[in-house]
């Protein structure tokens, strides 16, 4: 580099710098240090909620160490303190009657004078009972089962246990894992199908789910429990090992469910609560009794379970225990046993509730009951739409589905024409609305928010591909037929003019048949679609537009009295 240049580089003029530039580089940092904080306090939050799922689920401690904590709580109790361990209410009817957010359908108090918060149970079969709508409204276990989805199934229970842990429930009565021996089955729609492997598998994933959340599960019904009706005569001795125990032995075995709730017939079966559920099972929780049992003076005693959550219905014995409660409504009979190695007997029932409790997590800091809390989010919502749409089965296609454009097609059935409310809770029981309802109705009791109606959805999604849509009250009208006349006659010849009009008429491309059958613990309700005494005029109907024309037949059954008609 020659001297000249060399001069004329250190001549160069250094840029000048102004406040105000020196302001904006400032801002700019200052920014760029907000941004990478903000980045840091986005990605903790994660973390600690991330680290506080792992936390609930990583303190499920061992049985053994539940038991030895336990232990030492329960030698510090004397008899009567004991005794308030093991003393369940049975709320159900005052949870329909009253609106009492603090209110558990089983129920044991709490005890300050020895720091002990209570238990509440609590039925979610399809969501949060009695909970005036604050929760997600899950489908039946039988549509879970449907989705053959393992993954889901966690999920669903996983979403259940934190739903019901926020509302301080401590244990949930489900799931149940009868299998389907009787196909008109007023419980039917709570399990799981007939396949009692497949029923094992299901409830294994849901009970993972609750319990990983720091809830207990309890599966139900140990067994027999098929019909739900003259339920002490229920019992079946055929095929005990193969068929009706899996289920329990896979949510035993597999995933350690922390409650057993006991069939009526199986009180007082020492073989079976203590041989085979306590010895061959290798069961460590607590066992109970069903929320609406009936007992007779031999099993009374019901020495062989932990926890007693029924009523009495013997008023003979009613005295006893209360003498003002002549039904004896409302009280647990287990402080009230005979002479049965008492002590003895309380001292073991009462480890197993406390030790069930340390084990999930709940003898420290667990929320206060609050069932009407809201705990809708959109995580959980988006699970139940994931499930509710995987559970539909498609049986039979003959190349009808999807529908083709241009289209004109019939709706046929009450539930497609009725966007309904469900369950209401009256002041004198639980009570369906109507047939039209989609779920089964029990001592859950899940509040229904409305519904669109199927027809209605049809004819938005029928405009996009120019289907003509009718409602069946608009078909007859064309055809002349009064419907509501031949209901009151019980006349059956509609069929022959529908079959004539169908005969001779190019109104109808396509009939989309709805079949509605609801059921509610001892029973089953059978919606026809036309009137429930018109069923065998419902199925003439789909016979007819099956061979006239093309025809769609949507089910939505808990329970079917006639499955194979099809």
């Amino acid at each position: 580099m020659e001297e000249d240049d060399a001069e004329n580089i250190l001549q160069l003029e250094v840029p000048h710098v102004t406040e105000s530039d020196k302001i904006k580089s400032r801002l700019k940092k200052f920014c760029y240090v907000i941004g990478f904080l903000f980045i840091l306090w986005i990605i903790s939050i994660i973390i600690i909620s991330t680290a506080n799922k792992i936390q609930v689920q990583n303190n499920n401690i061992s049985w053994e160490e539940a038991n030895e904590k336990a232990g030492k709580f329960i030698s510090t109790l004397n008899s009567t303190q004991i005794k308030g361990l093991l003393n369940c209410t049975n709320n159900i009817n005052s949870t329909i009657n009253e609106t009492n957010n603090k209110l558990c359908q089983g129920q044991i108090s709490d005890s300050k004078n020895i720091s002990f918060k209570g238990m509440c149970l609590q039925e979610v079969k399809t969501g949060v009972g009695f909970s005036n709508g604050t929760g997600i409204l899950w489908q039946s276990e039988i549509n879970t089962a449907a989705t053959f989805n393992k993954k889901l199934m966690y999920e669903i229970g996983r979403a259940q246990g934190e739903e019901s842990r926020e509302k301080g429930i401590n244990t949930l009565l489900s799931p149940c894992v009868n299998i389907m021996r009787n196909n008109n089955s007023g419980i039917l729609w709570e399990s799981f199908g007939e396949n009692p492997f497949y029923s094992g598998i299901c409830a294994s994933e849901i009970i993972k789910g609750i319990q990983d959340s720091g809830v207990i599960s309890t599966i139900k019904f140990f067994l027999g429990n098929d019909l739900n009706t003259e339920k002490l005569d229920s019992f079946e001795n055929k095929d005990l090992m193969g068929d009706y125990l899996e289920p329990f032995y896979r949510a035993i075995h597999d995933v350690q469910v922390g409650s057993v709730m006991v069939s009526n017939n199986c009180y007082e079966n020492e073989n079976l609560l203590i041989d085979i559920l306590r010895n061959i099972l290798n069961f460590k929780g607590f066992t109970i009794s069903d929320l609406w049992d009936k007992n007779d003076n031999q099993n009374i005693n019901c020495s062989l379970l932990d926890l007693n959550i029924g009523k009495v219905w013997a008023k003979e014995l009613s005295k006893e225990m209360n003498e003002n409660d002549t039904n004896g409504t409302n009280h647990s009979y287990f402080p009230y046993l005979k002479d049965y190695e008492k002590n003895k007997r309380d001292n073991e029932s009462a480890q197993r509730i406390i030790a069930a409790m340390y084990k999930m997590n709940q003898m420290e800091d667990y929320p206060e009951v609050n069932l009407y809390k809201e705990i809708k989010n959109d995580e959980r919502k988006k699970i139940q739409r994931e499930a509710a749409i995987e559970s539909q089965v498609l049986l039979k296609n003959d190349d009808i589905l999807p529908l083709k454009d241009n289209l004109k097609i019939v709706v046929i059935g009450n539930i497609s024409m009725k966007g309904d409310c469900g369950f209401e809770e009256t002041n004198e029981k639980k009570s369906s609305v109507n047939a039209d309802t989609p779920l089964g109705d029990d001592s859950s009791s899940t509040k229904i928010g409305c519904f669109i109606s199927p027809l209605e959805e049809i004819k938005v999604l029928a405009q996009k591909k120019n289907i003509t849509v009718m409602s069946f009250k608009q078909f007859l009208n064309k055809t002349k037929i009064n419907l509501y006349k031949a209901k009151e006659k019980n006349d059956s010849n509609i069929i022959e003019e529908i079959k004539q009009y169908l005969n001779k008429s190019n109104e109808v491309d396509v009939a989309i048949v709805f079949v509605n059958a609801s059921s509610y613990e001892n029973y089953s309700i059978i919606d026809d679609g036309l009137a429930p005494n018109f069923w065998n005029v419902t199925k003439e109907l789909i016979s007819i537009f099956g061979k006239y024309k093309k025809v769609i037949v949507v089910i939505n059954a808990l329970t079917f009295e006639e499955p194979c008609w099809l």
